[in-house]
């Protein structure tokens, strides 16, 4: 994957099924954003799960989101193969996840099959959403080149005890901020991914061992610095949908 690139025109399925469930943990759980309503199989032998997305659709890529598996692989229709067993890596605050390429594929069923062992040592399978994209569009310039940067917020709250303790409550899954800066000419569209992600969701990649993410755009400006010699800087701010 390129660190140029990134997706979006997300495709919303209409239904996900899976050969195993545990109660409560329904597999139309990923077809949400909340990594904490996640589906959960029975056991991790032969288990997939189906996402139906309504008609035969182009699609070129499908993301998983909070996996506790190492590595996965897709098939489409008929179960035909459409994506090699493939990492699934881990990011900054210990969530799993990766984003598998299908340029060119139309269908309308994919089917999500973990691979290995889960690495929190459950005797189950577990994903927390799933993202399915109909475009790709390159970024005009790598924002690793202007410096791009990574904070995580952890949502929680605190109360201070009479006897100098402090009790800590975590209110919510980690996120992840990502600042880009763009510096490039004056004809280059620096800021078209801030607008595709104040629209819909979109996923990034900047590197492999999770340093990706399915983000939305909530600035309320965009600012473009104009520079000498035909040099110009946008810088887009984006937060982790989970």
């Amino acid at each position: 994957m390129n660190v140029t690139d990134y997706y979006y025109s997300q495709i919303f399925p209409v239904a996900a099924g899976a050969t195993s469930t545990a109660a409560g943990y329904s597999p139309n759980n990923v077809l949400n954003t909340s990594v904490l309503r996640p589906w959960r199989s029975v056991t991790t032998t032969g288990e997939y799960i189906a996402i139906d997305l309504g008609s035969v659709i182009n699609i070129v890529a499908v993301a998983l989101q909070a996996c506790n598996f190492s590595a996965a692989h897709l098939n489409k229709d008929g179960f035909a193969f459409l994506a090699a067993s493939t990492p699934v890596n881990e990011d900054g605050k210990g969530r799993r996840k990766n984003l598998f390429e299908v340029p060119g594929t139309s269908t309308r069923n994919i089917y999500i099959a973990p691979d290995g062992t889960p690495v929190d040592g459950s005797s189950y399978y577990s994903i927390g959403a799933v993202y399915i994209f109909g475009a790709k569009r390159t970024m005009p310039r790598a924002p690793l080149y202007g410096g791009a940067e990574v904070t995580y917020g952890c949502p929680q709250s605190s109360i201070d005890l009479d006897n100098g303790k402090t009790v800590m409550d975590f209110t919510g899954p980690t996120f992840a901020n990502v600042t880009l800066p763009f510096s490039g000419g004056a004809g280059d569209d620096m800021e078209q991914l801030s607008a595709d992600a104040q629209s819909g969701i979109v996923w990034i990649t900047l590197g492999s061992n999770g340093l990706q993410w399915p983000m939305r755009s909530y600035e309320s400006k965009i600012t473009r610095r104009l520079q000498a010699f035909n040099r110009e800087q946008v810088q887009s701010v984006l937060k982790e949908e989970v």
